[in-house]
């Protein structure tokens, strides 16, 4: 990695991440904790090892909605700290942390709908020189096309050529065929939707916003929920998993259990034991379907997500710290 590329990682990982849309429902928590958190701690620690523990990224969570410390009970990548009054506390967090020279660690921030104005207004009073990362998610109808504008207009009230990457939430389409799928699917964003009465196409986000284009995709999928409801855990944390499961080469606990499951159904059937046979089975069935979530995630990150997480580094290095 030349110098000049390898400075500018360290220092977009140590920036101020916001997460932030003034409209609800366009994927700012899945962003923030599926997409942002997981990119920052894959890069933080690459090259952790197991004598070298691994450094949590640091999450403020201002939406009284989520509390992802309980959703995300068992993610070992994230610190999170729920802020309950943003006027007041978000003062103190930028001033004593997010300004500290000593500091050498990412912030994100996850701005939920209800307190988003008022945190925007909070930092156009308290922010000066910090280097910040903003991230707009947004969907494609005309309310979210109108609320992602009022959002670039509350940035830009903290900084006048403000960093910001805009996120196409819930894409129907893999990652990678912007000009094909992506675009025409988000017309409205793209600038690709015609308006009848003129005969022109509607501006774009980024003209009508004067903003750079810079923007990536994020899939859709049920996995993010899955994992969520079901290991309390990111999708990125659950695809490791089955990365370790397939370099272990079957001498792991995840598949240790499904061949002693399987044993025990198989001695309890021989026996004649009915009940306890099923009662075996549906224990290997169990086992069999964590192991499949595992391998769903593992294919869903390495086509959707580890892509997402290059496209975002590569527009931060090349636009914000060249």
């Amino acid at each position: 990695m030349p110098a000049k590329t390898k400075n500018a990682l360290a220092e977009a990982l140590k920036a101020i991440y916001i997460v932030v849309n003034t409209k609800g429902g366009v994927g700012k928590t899945t962003t923030s904790l599926q997409v942002v958190i997981p990119w920052l701690f894959e890069r933080i620690n690459k090259s952790a090892t197991p004598s070298n523990e691994t450094k949590k990224i640091k999450l403020y969570e201002i939406d009284e909605n989520n509390d992802s410390k309980q959703n995300f009970g068992n993610s070992q990548i994230m610190d999170t700290h729920l802020v309950v009054n943003p006027e007041k506390e978000l003062e103190d967090i930028f001033i004593n942390e997010c300004a500290s020279l000593e500091r050498d660690y990412p912030i994100v921030f996850d701005i939920g709908v209800g307190p988003s104005t008022k945190a925007l207004d909070t930092l156009a009073n308290i922010t000066l020189d910090e280097k910040i990362i903003f991230i707009v998610p947004t969907k494609n109808d005309e309310d979210d096309y109108n609320d992602t504008l009022t959002t670039i207009e509350k940035i830009k009230q903290i900084n006048k050529k403000p960093n910001i990457i805009i996120v196409c939430s819930d894409s129907r389409w893999d990652f990678g065929d912007e000009e094909n799928y992506l675009k025409p699917e988000f017309g409205l964003i793209f600038g690709e939707f015609l308006n009848l009465k003129t005969n022109k196409p509607f501006p774009s986000i980024f003209s009508q916003g004067a903003i750079d284009e810079n923007y990536t995709s994020l899939t859709k999928t049920a996995l993010f929920i899955e994992t969520k409801v079901s290991m309390q855990q990111t999708l990125y944390e659950v695809a490791k998993t089955y990365s370790y499961i397939e370099s272990s080469k079957g001498n792991n606990e995840y598949e240790k259990r499904l061949v002693d499951a399987k044993s025990k159904y198989e001695e309890l059937a021989k026996a004649g034991d009915i009940e306890k046979a099923s009662a075996a089975n549906k224990e290997f069935l169990l086992e069999r379907k964590k192991l499949a979530l595992f391998r769903s995630c593992k294919n869903f990150a390495t086509k959707n997500l580890y892509p997402v997480f290059e496209k975002l580094e590569s527009i931060i290095i090349s636009n914000f710290f060249n």
